[in-house]
C-alpha cells in the first residue's frame, strides 16, 4: 500500500510543475477569478474584441462570466489608463451598448466606433495546465523535426494581419527552413487546394527574405513557378512548394510559436513551459530560455519531490 501511495504522490507532485499562467503578459486577479491584461492603445470595439480573441481571451466585460468591475478598476489603477471600453454582454457589434467604465466606478454609453482603451480576460484558475507548445490553444501541434510549434488558421487574411494575429499568438508566420518542414506543413493543410500564408516576403529590390532576416534562397527555396512582380507576400502550396501572392489578398496561413515564446522571467527564473521575444529589424524572433532559467525551474522541482518523500516516509 506504501508503494502505491508514493507513486501517486511523486506524479502528483511532478504534474504539479505543468501548472502555470495563462501568458506571462496577463496578470492573475483572485476578484476577477481570471487572468486580465490591459491594452492601453485605444481601439475601436471589434478590433478590440478581436485582438482579445487572437490572445485566446474575450473583452473584460460588465456581466458574469467577466470580472467584478472592482478588479477592472484595480488593473486600471496601477497605470495612468482612466477609463476602459467594455459592455454589458459579449455581442460582435456591441448591440447592447457599448460601455465607458472609469477608475471611478462610473459607466457611460459610447458608440462601437469611439477608440479606447480596454481590457482582455481569461477566465481561469491561478495556476493552469499548458499544453507542449506552451499554450492553452489546442489547435497548435508540436513539430519534432522543427521543435516548434504549428497551426493552421482555416480564417483567411491578408499577410499583414494574418502575421499580427500570429503574433498575438505568441509567434509569427511560419518560417520554413526545409523540405521536411514543408511537408509538415502541407500535410496540416488538409484538402485546402488555395495557397497558405507563410513567414517570408520581397523586399524593394525583389529579393525574398524570411521573418528571421534570411534569404529565402539559403534555407528553402522551392517554388512551383516562379514569382511575378506584383506577388510580393509568401505562401506555400501543394505538393510543398513555395509559391508568392499579392499580399492584400486573404488566404489560409501558418502560425509558428516556439514553446517558450509566452513564458514569464522574474531574476532569471522561468516561471512558464513557454520565453521573452527579441525583436530584429522590427521581426519578433521568440528565443529559447537560458540555461539558468531551465535549472532554477527543474531544481525547483527536485526539491518539491525530495520534501514530500521525506515527509512521506516520517510517517
Amino acid at each position: 500500500m506504501k508503494f502505491f501511495k508514493l507513486i501517486f504522490l511523486i506524479f502528483s507532485v511532478v504534474g504539479s510543475t505543468y501548472g502555470d499562467r495563462f501568458r506571462c503578459d496577463y496578470t492573475y486577479s483572485d476578484k476577477a477569478k481570471g487572468w486580465l491584461k490591459l491594452h492601453q492603445e485605444p481601439a475601436k470595439w471589434a478590433i478590440a474584441q478581436q485582438k482579445c480573441q487572437n490572445e485566446g481571451a474575450i473583452i473584460a466585460l460588465l456581466q458574469p462570466p467577466s470580472p467584478s468591475k472592482d478588479a477592472i478598476m484595480d488593473i486600471m489603477k496601477t497605470t495612468t489608463v482612466k477609463s476602459v471600453v467594455t459592455a454589458d454582454t459579449n455581442v460582435a457589434d456591441c448591440t447592447s451598448g457599448c460601455k465607458l467604465l472609469t477608475t471611478t466606478g462610473t459607466v457611460t454609453d459610447i458608440t462601437k466606433d469611439d477608440g479606447n482603451p480596454f481590457i482582455c480576460f481569461y477566465e481561469s484558475p491561478s495556476s493552469i495546465t499548458l499544453n507542449e507548445c506552451g499554450t492553452v490553444d489546442r489547435n497548435y501541434i508540436l513539430n519534432n523535426h522543427t521543435k516548434t510549434c504549428h497551426k493552421f488558421h482555416t480564417s483567411t487574411y491578408n499577410w499583414e494581419t494574418a502575421n499580427g494575429i500570429c503574433k498575438d499568438e505568441g509567434g509569427n508566420l511560419a518560417v520554413i527552413n526545409s523540405k521536411e518542414e514543408a511537408k509538415i506543413l502541407e500535410g496540416l493543410m488538409k484538402s485546402s487546394e488555395k495557397p497558405a500564408l507563410v513567414g517570408f516576403r520581397a523586399n524593394k529590390t525583389r529579393d525574398f527574405y524570411t521573418l528571421e532576416n534570411t534569404k529565402l534562397s539559403s534555407v528553402y527555396n522551392d517554388f512551383g513557378t516562379p514569382p511575378n512582380d506584383t506577388e510580393m507576400c509568401g505562401a506555400i502550396h501543394k505538393k510543398h512548394v513555395l509559391t508568392s501572392v499579392k499580399c492584400e489578398e486573404a488566404y489560409n496561413f501558418f502560425c509558428e510559436k516556439n514553446v517558450f515564446s509566452l513564458a514569464c522571467y522574474d531574476n532569471g527564473i522561468l516561471h512558464s513551459t513557454t520565453s521573452k521575444p527579441t525583436v530584429s529589424n522590427n521581426i519578433t524572433t521568440p528565443l529559447p530560455p537560458s540555461s539558468s532559467a531551465i535549472a532554477h525551474a527543474v531544481d525547483a522541482s527536485i526539491l518539491m519531490l525530495l520534501i514530500s518523500l521525506i515527509s512521506f516516509m516520517s510517517l
